[in-house]
């Protein structure tokens, strides 16, 4: 595995751990939003 294969697999990890954490946050804020909204 050479710097390259490595650079690529942690913005992989990267972005899979940056897309979790959106729809937690998202999952977590909507039910607020309506909340307040209503």
């Amino acid at each position: 595995m050479n710097l390259l294969d490595l650079f690529s697999l942690q913005g992989t990890l990267f972005a899979t751990r940056c897309v979790v954490m959106t729809t937690l946050m998202s999952m977590l804020t909507l039910p607020v939003w309506c909340y307040l909204a209503g």
